[in-house]
């Protein structure tokens, strides 16, 4: 191996490390208040449905600014709009801690909402930009899919005994001081790799050129296929998180830090398979098969989770979030790399933006909201697991075998440096 060579590699490695601590912070205003719902329901006079809202009202404005803020990233480069996505959670987490009102609260987590895609989209297309040139796509997606894992495992645990000793209000505060500290962080430190800061291509292209490069890159049925299974995913993992901790808390008396950590087992045990499935992927050079595995496996949980609140066996629940999230998250990773090994590494912020909106807004908006609604109407749980299973068998299943595998990218890329 030259020096030149050991340099690269070592930058990449750097690189994914920063984005990886950076995009943690994103957990604090996306899921953190998770284990106060009920506080929060006393505090404002919300109901469930009002709830849901504030789930659903973040994933729709992310999903709004998410699907378009490819071309974005494309023209202004990662590292800018990753920064712009945190000073944007600073204020938005300033506001949420001074909401007197549930409607006040809703604005604030529209706010939130706008910014935190943006700590998913910027952070992910860094680390696609500098795997690039080794090929390693797979693995360093599925390692940054694992911040899903430990973010919400430091949102719903750790930062749950914050919010425990200090109320949601002043802890909210402490929250944004940490996000805070994540912007100077990403600002000081975070680097485009050597071709894209040098490159100027995307800056000198017309308004019609954009346009069509964008419908060109969304309208790819690979890229489609993505952005349904991200649908199952974030509306599972919206039901994990938000849902799942009230559920444990109300209906069997978990503590919060328990059920909290319940919630978080979705993705925290999905990390096994993010990097497993992505390094397997990366060696055989197909994605579609594993992405296949992965939905049926959710698919089954979620039948489980439905039989477990049917028959009122919480523990079997609690079992079935995690084998859920170990399906999910082999198949988000490689959802992802599809779509770039379909449209190439330089339209890669495009399509992943994209995959992201279809996702936030569907499955972000759709199933807790929908879950919110069935519990008032039914006082029951078990409906809205029912419904969620169906739709992965549709989504995550039947869609995917609509997908096709192509070769992946390699370092003949014109954006290859090493």
């Amino acid at each position: 191996m030259t020096t030149q060579q050991f340099q690269s590699q070592e930058g990449q490695w750097r690189a994914l490390s920063l984005c990886f601590a950076v995009t943690l912070a994103i957990f604090i205003p996306y899921v953190g208040y998770a284990t106060q719902i009920p506080a929060m329901m006393q505090d404002l006079g919300m109901t469930y449905t009002m709830v849901g809202t504030l789930a659903s009202a973040s994933a729709l404005a992310g999903g709004i600014i998410v699907a378009f803020a490819g071309v974005l990233v494309d023209r202004w480069g990662a590292k800018n709009v990753t920064v712009l996505g945190l000073v944007i959670n600073v204020f938005g987490q300033i506001a949420f801690a001074y909401a007197p009102t549930y409607e006040s609260m809703l604005l604030a987590r529209l706010l939130q909402g706008a910014g935190i895609p943006l700590l998913f989209l910027g952070p992910y297309t860094l680390a696609l930009r500098w795997a690039e040139s080794s090929n390693r796509l797979g693995i360093f997606m599925g390692a940054m899919l694992a911040t899903d894992g430990i973010g919400t495992v430091a949102a719903l645990y750790g930062y749950a005994i914050v919010l425990q000793e200090y109320g949601w209000r002043s802890g909210s505060l402490v929250g944004a001081g940490i996000l805070a500290l994540a912007t100077v962080l990403a600002f000081v430190f975070l680097k485009e790799p050597p071709a894209y800061a040098r490159s100027s291509s995307q800056n000198s292209q017309s308004v019609g050129e954009i346009i069509g490069s964008y419908f060109s890159v969304v309208s790819h049925r690979n890229v489609l296929v993505a952005a349904l299974f991200l649908i199952g995913v974030w509306g599972t993992y919206s039901i994990a998180i938000y849902w799942v901790p009230t559920i444990l808390m109300e209906e069997n008396g978990w503590t919060e830090q328990s059920s909290g950590i319940v919630g978080s087992l979705y993705p925290l045990v999905g990390m096994i398979c993010a990097v497993g499935f992505g390094l397997i992927s990366d060696r055989v050079g197909r994605r579609k098969p594993l992405i296949l595995i992965s939905g049926l496996g959710m698919a089954a949980s979620f039948i489980g989770a439905a039989y477990a609140l049917w028959s009122q066996q919480y523990w079997l629940l609690a079992t079935m979030l995690p084998i859920s999230g170990l399906f999910a998250y082999g198949g988000l990773p490689l959802a992802y790399c599809l779509a770039a090994d379909s449209v190439g590494i330089s339209l890669a912020a495009t399509a992943n933006g994209f995959i992201m909106g279809v996702g936030f807004i569907v499955g972000g908006v759709v199933y807790p909201l929908v879950l919110g609604y069935v519990k008032d109407a039914t006082s029951l749980y078990t409906v809205g697991f029912i419904a969620a299973a169906a739709s992965l068998l549709l989504l995550n299943v039947i869609a995917v075998l609509a997908a096709r595998d192509v070769k992946t990218i390699t370092t003949d890329s014109p954006h290859a440096y090493a």
